[in-house]
């Protein structure tokens, strides 16, 4: 079925099951490849059994857009014999979107960019980026997964329509990533009071979260009208971090991560565990020669994070950076100077323009 099928998915669910479990999904997930109707019943499973074997399928192959999880038994004499499944589409409407989605300008160009460039981490930033400048959350898809959008919860909704709901997102990314070569995952879990999904990424042997709905402007709420605009909070973020607004599912096991190597303010040297001024000066510098449109400065501490809001917001100490700064930097301004604070994650962002 042409390349668009993946090779090499994580199975970081399948890694999870028993011997028993494993068989069924094997059986479930050739299948659903398959577009079977059914499958006869060798053993034994409870429903409990089926149900979880059904979702872990779904959760490591985002590839599977054709199949809900929608199967049911059938029973002789009171016992369960077959497993019947229903799909969205038939085995040609499938075909078709596959071929449309092979060839759509979205997938060409994402597929292109991601194998040129060289490490884990430029391919997955590269991709954080691109599927947050080139969709756009669909709020009218978010409480339904019937036909009509079922497109939204899928990569089609993406690669198609530029439109998706968070599992369309996490799906794009993990399917991506998997292509290239990246050990990702989807989780699914709670955040801030609502059903969400994002990704678990495996990156130089250190695991870390991400979610690229909640870095897109589309889905936060930003008042940005700027196109490229990127919200980095959670890109290859902790368990710690994680936890201040997510949830996994509380029946699957997550490793625990710990790593900030890669986060992108980490990597980027956007970090500070103390203020000073001086310190400011020299963040505000090294995103100016970046070629920033502005500068961010994340805290590793509340309390130094409160010191610098005080210092630089209520007592000025804002203008004294801008000039120690501009010894460096031509044309920038030390009158008027804009900025955004957030509490939540200690983090401070200063326009450069």
């Amino acid at each position: 079925m042409s390349n668009f099928l993946l090779k090499k998915a994580a199975y970081h669910y399948y890694a999870r099951l028993s011997a028993v479990e494993k068989e069924l999904y094997r059986a479930i997930l050739n299948a659903v490849l398959n577009m079977k109707e059914s499958i006869p019943l060798n053993r034994v499973y409870s429903q409990k059994q089926i149900e979880t074997v059904r979702e872990y399928i779904i959760w490591d192959r985002p590839d599977i857009f054709w199949f809900r999880g929608e199967c049911s038994l059938t029973l002789t004499n009171g016992k369960a014999e077959r497993l019947e499944f229903q799909y969205v589409y038939t085995p040609s409407q499938r075909a078709t979107l596959i071929a449309r989605m092979e060839s759509s300008l979205y997938y060409k160009k994402l597929d292109a960019l991601l194998a040129s460039k060289k490490t884990q981490f430029e391919k997955l930033l590269a991709l954080y980026e691109f599927i947050i400048r080139n969709t756009e959350y669909d709020n009218a898809a978010v409480n339904h997964k019937g036909d009509k959008y079922w497109y939204a919860h899928c990569m089609d909704g993406v690669l198609l329509r530029r439109r998706a709901v968070c599992s369309g997102y996490s799906k794009t990314f993990q399917y991506f990533a998997n292509r290239h070569g990246i050990i990702c995952t989807q989780v699914t879990g709670v955040a801030k009071g609502g059903r969400h999904a994002w990704n678990l990424v495996n990156l130089y042997g250190s695991t870390y979260y991400i979610d690229p709905t909640w870095g897109d402007p589309t889905f936060i709420g930003s008042e940005t009208k700027d196109p490229s605009y990127v919200c980095y909070d959670f890109f290859c973020i902790t368990t710690e971090q994680l936890k201040k607004s997510h949830q996994p599912v509380f029946d699957v096991p997550m490793p625990l991560c710990t790593e900030t190597k890669y986060n992108y303010y980490c990597f980027f040297k956007m970090t500070a565990d103390k203020y000073s001024v001086e310190n400011v000066a020299t963040h505000l510098v090294y995103a100016a020669k970046r070629k920033q449109k502005e500068a961010t400065i994340v805290y590793t501490s509340s309390i130094e994070y409160k010191r610098a809001v005080i210092d630089l917001f209520h007592h000025s100490g804002i203008f004294t950076a801008m000039k120690l700064a501009k010894q460096y930097v031509r044309g920038l301004s030390t009158d008027n100077v804009s900025y955004r604070t957030d509490n939540e994650n200690y983090k401070i962002i200063i326009d450069l323009k």
